[in-house]
């Protein structure tokens, strides 16, 4: 009798914990298209939910962390590339994780790490009119002006990028994917430059 009880268990507790992932897996993909669509992303990114069991975390409207993967985002005229946006203390209209439409998702605090490459980088130079090429090596980079090589500095200021050579600077305006996040680093290496961001009350807004 106790071992029929026990397996009945059992057998209850994986099928909750089935019902459980599977929502899950269709929560974080209904978020994805939803993601997709308000930041016009190309491909669906990936997105990730922390919290166990997730359908309580759901249903309540509130989630410890969540994670946004995608390969590019452009916007403002820059194409950044492999971009993880991580957020934590996530509150949402709990119908949205199962339903698509309009709604708000804050989280209180979150990150974002992304990939600004050279061709990228030269691409958005040439969309400005900007008559230079910057040329990434190690942890270095040069600028071609009118056939001179210089020495060039990037740095941030707020949300944009400062490529200085000289007395001559040239200003990139960084894209945020989500209000109340700013950039706080970089750093130039293997012919790109790695950027973070981080905030808090971050708030992303989804579409109807």
């Amino acid at each position: 009798m106790v071992r029929k009880l026990i397996v009945t268990l059992i057998v209850i507790a994986a099928v909750l914990a089935a019902i459980d992932y599977g929502a899950r897996l269709y929560s974080q993909r209904v978020v994805a298209e939803q993601v997709q669509a308000s930041l016009h992303l190309v491909d669906r990114p990936k997105v990730t939910f922390g919290g166990w069991p997730f359908i309580p975390h759901a249903l309540s409207g509130n989630l410890p962390s969540a994670t946004v993967t995608a390969t590019e985002f452009r916007a403002q005229g820059v194409t950044l590339n492999q971009v993880v946006l991580s957020l934590e203390d996530v509150h949402f209209s709990s119908h949205r994780m199962f339903t698509k439409g309009y709604g708000k998702v804050q989280a209180k605090r979150g990150s974002l790490t992304a990939v600004l490459t050279q061709t990228d980088l030269n691409q958005t130079l040439r969309s400005e009119g900007l008559p230079l090429t910057v040329t990434f090596q190690g942890g270095t980079a040069t600028a071609t002006v009118a056939g001179a090589s210089l020495s060039v500095h990037p740095s941030l200021d707020g949300d944009t990028l400062v490529l200085t050579t000289g007395s001559v600077s040239a200003r990139i305006g960084l894209p945020t994917p989500m209000r109340g996040m700013h950039y706080t680093q970089l750093k130039v290496g293997g012919g790109e430059i790695s950027l973070t961001a981080s905030a808090r009350n971050v708030l992303l807004i989804l579409p109807k």
